[in-house]
């Protein structure tokens, strides 16, 4: 056999082989075209260091066994959520609820990599935000300096986030990927974008939301327990 067929010979195995290895775990690969992101809980007053990747509930979403991301701790959240009902939410979810998502939390997002990544952005949003808003002041008062306007300047992470700037930017860049596991072992890859969501609604970890007891019930409280401390005093007496 001549040279040139030993080496088309040894081509045609080598990629045989191949094919018949890579092919049934190719096949399990699959393009997961639903939404999925990371979303970061605004209660309303502060930004909470609580992370959660959320799965819109489509025909898209298989029936999820369990989810990886690379160097996180990612967990079934069974708790419930709220969107309140702001412009910012509407922005990012359009009419769709809490109940739309599924949600796992993210333990370690805050010491990883995405979070440095979700600064930066954040960072590169209010510097843009930042330099239109003076424009807009300078033509106002052209004595202004950039400097003195810059101390005076400042934005929460919700703030910039809920502008149109922000959501753009954040909607636009991909965070991280990950890979979900069905009942069928069947392994979707996903690269995931992220928000920020509102939620003012104190909610338990069951998911039951939390009674608050309002100034006027603690008051009534209060007077009640001194009356019967009276009560049980005259008793002793």
């Amino acid at each position: 056999m001549s040279k040139n067929k030993l080496v088309l010979s040894a081509l045609i195995f080598v990629i045989g082989v191949v094919f018949l290895f890579a092919g049934p775990v190719a096949a399990k690969r699959i393009k997961f075209d639903g939404t999925a992101m990371i979303g970061q809980h605004f209660n309303g007053v502060e930004m909470l260091d609580e992370y959660y990747l959320m799965l819109r509930k489509d025909e898209h979403l298989p029936n999820v066994k369990n989810v990886k991301v690379r160097k996180l701790l990612v967990e079934k959240y069974d708790g419930s959520f709220h969107f309140d009902d702001v412009e910012a939410n509407h922005k990012a979810f359009g009419n769709d609820s809490a109940d739309d998502y599924l949600f796992f939390k993210i333990d370690d997002f805050a010491a990883s990599k995405y979070k440095k990544k979700r600064d930066r952005l954040l960072a590169k949003a209010e510097k843009k935000l930042l330099k239109k808003a003076y424009k807009k002041e300078k033509k106002k008062d052209h004595s202004l300096r950039f400097r003195d306007f810059r101390k005076n300047f400042d934005m929460s992470d919700w703030d910039v986030w809920k502008s149109d700037l922000g959501q753009k930017l954040f909607k636009r860049k991909k965070f991280l990927r990950m890979t979900m596991f069905d009942e069928n072992g069947l392994k979707y890859k996903a690269k995931v974008s992220m928000a920020f969501f509102m939620n003012s609604e104190s909610v338990a970890p069951s998911g039951r939301p939390v009674s608050i007891p309002e100034p006027a019930t603690m008051l009534l409280l209060g007077v009640g327990l001194l009356g019967l401390a009276g009560v049980r005093r005259r008793f002793k007496k």
